[in-house]
Order: structure tokens, then sequence, then C-alpha cells
């Protein structure tokens, strides 16, 4: 999701430790023990093996509307006794949550199913309190306040957009928005790479993020005049797109670009 500016609130500095407002001992040792699950058999359980070549440590299956998604996340989750799962955020002390802060903090456990977040604030490192809320609650903090309903609708509208588009089986699409745009653009990576390498160390997105470069950069320079920072970012786009592009396998864009950035 893209980000827009919000102000975010003033805080108080922490000098210290003092428990939360929310009244839970951050001594407690139950909070942030490993997620174990017990098993009264007396066969000894086969724990599941992180694949090497795994980017995420939690894959998930999550079903929004009639949308269903294989979600991958880093969210550290912890739990044990009376709390069996409990993602775990750290904040600096007088440094309060924006909206966007909240936003992904809620989306991340929704996603997730986690149903309770501790905020754990620390002082130059040395941790002085932490606050626990529950999912529900995150979207009416002080400063962070959104409405789930409007996230909600929004989300339904781009999932059905994506689910209209992203017809074709096994391609990599990519979904864009520009700064400060209303318009959101979606790009089918592997359509753009016409162009088969035999390198299998090669990284499979490598050309098609270089053409796309090249094609926003085109497209932005069709509509003149452009702004000094319009300027700006067709060159930075056009820069990019040559550092990746190999100039022997493409050397009609390649000199293309070069002629453009100069």
């Amino acid at each position: 999701m893209d980000s827009h500016t919000f102000d975010e609130g003033e805080g108080s500095t922490c000098s210290d430790p003092v428990p939360g407002p929310s009244g839970v001992s951050a001594k407690g040792p139950d909070l942030f023990a490993p997620v174990i699950h017990e098993d009264d058999s007396q066969e000894e359980p086969v724990l599941p093996q992180l694949q090497q070549d795994s980017s995420f440590q939690h894959n998930v299956v999550w079903q929004f509307e009639d949308i269903q998604m294989l979600v991958g996340s880093n969210l550290p989750i912890f739990g044990g006794g009376k709390y069996p799962a409990v993602s775990l955020r750290l904040r600096e002390c007088g440094n309060p949550i924006n909206v966007l802060t909240g936003l992904d903090y809620w989306l991340d456990n929704l996603m997730c199913n986690v149903p309770e977040v501790a905020m754990c604030y620390h002082l130059d490192g040395i941790v002085q309190y932490y606050d626990l809320y529950k999912t529900e609650e995150l979207p009416n903090l002080e400063g962070s306040n959104f409405s789930p309903k409007v996230i909600k609708d929004v989300a339904q509208n781009i999932l059905s957009f994506m689910k209209s588009n992203c017809t074709q089986e096994g391609h990599t699409y990519w979904l864009f928005k520009e700064t400060d745009s209303e318009v959101i653009k979606l790009y089918d990576l592997t359509s753009i790479c016409q162009q088969r390498t035999d390198d299998k160390t090669e990284n499979l997105f490598t050309v098609p993020v270089a053409m796309l470069f090249y094609r926003v950069a085109k497209n932005m320079m069709n509509q003149s005049p452009l702004s000094a920072g319009e300027q700006g970012t067709v060159r930075q786009l056009l820069n990019n797109c040559l550092l990746l592009l190999d100039n022997q396998r493409f050397p009609e864009i390649f000199h293309i670009g070069k002629l453009l950035v100069i």
C-alpha cells in the first residue's frame, strides 16, 4: 500500500522503567516464550523444517472476501500460557506510532491471524515497558486512528482489479502506483521479458524490471512539458535501466537509454 504523509502525535520521553498502562508485567515469562504446541502422545513429534531457500519465516493462507492468497511474512510471533500468539513490535520511547505504522501492524496481525500485539518501548536499547493491545484496538490508538471499513473497501477494489487482470498462470506481476497519483498500474513482468537467457544464475527479474524502467521513462517523456522533478525521475529510471541491462545482449535499448540520459 502506498503511503501518504501523516503528522505524528506528541509523546512523552521515558526515563525510568515503569509498567505499561495495560497493567501487564514486563517480567512475565509467558508473553515472549516461543510458540510451543504440546502433544500428550508418547511419540516424539516431527518438527517441520524451514526450507533453506524460503524468504519468509511464515507462509499463511489468507482469506479476504472471495479471494484466497498465500502470504509470506517475517512477523515475529511469540506466545505461551494465556498468550497463545502475540506479535512483537519495538518502539523508541517518546516516538508514538502514526497512522501508517498502526495500519501496518494491524494488517500484519490480521493476515497472520494474531490476536494481540506487544509494543515494547526502549530507551537506548534498554526495554522500559510494554503495552499489550488486541488487534481490533489498533485502529483506535491515539495518533493512528483509521477506519478498517475504508481500508477493506479499498483492498477489495484493488484485489478485484488484480483478480480480473492477473490471468496468466505462472506469470509475475508488478502493481505500481506513482507518488501522489490516484492511478494504479499493473505490469506483467513475464510478458515484458521476451528474450530468455540460458544463464541459470541470472536473476529472472533483472531484464523485466530494466525494461519496465525504460518503458516508464519513455512514457513520462511523451508527457511534455516535464517539471524539474519529473526530469530527475526520468533520468534516474534510465540510469537504473542501464545498470541492469547487458549492453551486449540489448545494444539498441542500451544506446537509446544512453542518448536519452544525456
